[in-house]
């Protein structure tokens, strides 16, 4: 693999860093979800630590470093039943979005593809979680 350009590279990290986010976001929401929820959070976390460590390892690959996963994340709001948690999942789901459009923006070829399916990934799962629906960023 090439190597990125320092635009890419910004963008791939604040990728990594979003996914790391979302992930701590699932684990913490899942506490407050029932059996049929809990499972979709459950993948959820799965899909978000498997993206967080595949952009990782294609960043290192491509000549960049990773951002290192922080301890604990600051949540937007307190989470303290099934409410609040769809919530957060819907808004950290939400806030995927750009980053993956800036992402796509920076990149082409296959990188472009992956960044635009996560994309609409993440929108996917944010109306699942009840959000509204959201234009795709130009």
């Amino acid at each position: 693999m090439s190597p990125w350009d320092p635009q890419l590279q910004r963008s791939a990290a604040a990728v990594i860093a979003g996914e790391q986010a979302a992930a701590f976001a699932y684990g913490v929401a899942g506490a407050h979800l029932a059996s049929g929820q809990r499972a979709q959070a459950l993948a959820g976390l799965d899909e978000h630590r498997l993206a967080a460590t595949g952009w990782a390892a294609a960043l290192r690959q491509a000549g960049g470093q990773s951002p290192a996963a922080a301890s604990q994340y600051q949540l937007p709001s307190d989470v303290t039943n099934a409410q609040h948690a769809t919530q957060l999942l819907q808004q950290v789901e939400a806030a995927l979005v750009p980053l993956y459009a800036d992402l796509s923006a920076a990149s082409s070829g296959d990188v472009r593809s992956q960044a635009i399916s996560q994309a609409m990934g993440c929108a996917t799962r944010a109306v699942r979680w009840g959000g509204a629906t959201q234009a795709f960023p130009n």
